[in-house]
């Protein structure tokens, strides 16, 4: 395992999304900016690792088949969607509704229930031992 590319990697999704969550939270000040900068850089550091290192984290290659990055284009897409939905979902029920954070979460198990084992049946379903 690339240790020092997972560790830039870690560091760059600290600094982006630290950067992203201070500057909505309390403006945007010279804080969220610097961290939003050292998260670019750091992630321009991990490219370059990645490229160089003898056994990268995700191999370059990978990201020339079009099947391996429609994939992962597709599954970024679908869980940014669920993440969505259940952000506005949430949102609705309390503040639209008017229900507690608890009676909220409680409301909710059903649905992440169905997400969770519509995850594993389509995992299932698409191997190539079935």
């Amino acid at each position: 395992m690339d240790v020092p590319g997972a560790a830039l990697l870690g560091g760059a999704m600290l600094g982006l999304l630290g950067g992203l969550i201070d500057g909505s939270a309390s403006g945007w000040t010279s804080r969220p900016l610097a961290l939003l900068l050292l998260g670019l850089a750091l992630f321009a550091a991990f490219c370059h690792r990645q490229r160089t290192a003898a056994e990268p984290l995700i191999r370059p290659t990978l990201l020339r088949d079009r099947g391996f990055t429609s994939g992962l284009i597709l599954g970024v897409l679908a869980f940014a969607a669920v993440a969505g939905l259940l952000h506005v979902v949430s949102l609705h029920l309390q503040q639209g509704l008017g229900r507690s954070p608890a009676g909220t979460a409680l409301g909710l198990i059903p649905l992440s229930a169905g997400i969770v084992l519509a995850s594993i049946t389509s995992g299932r379903s698409s191997s190539p031992d079935c």
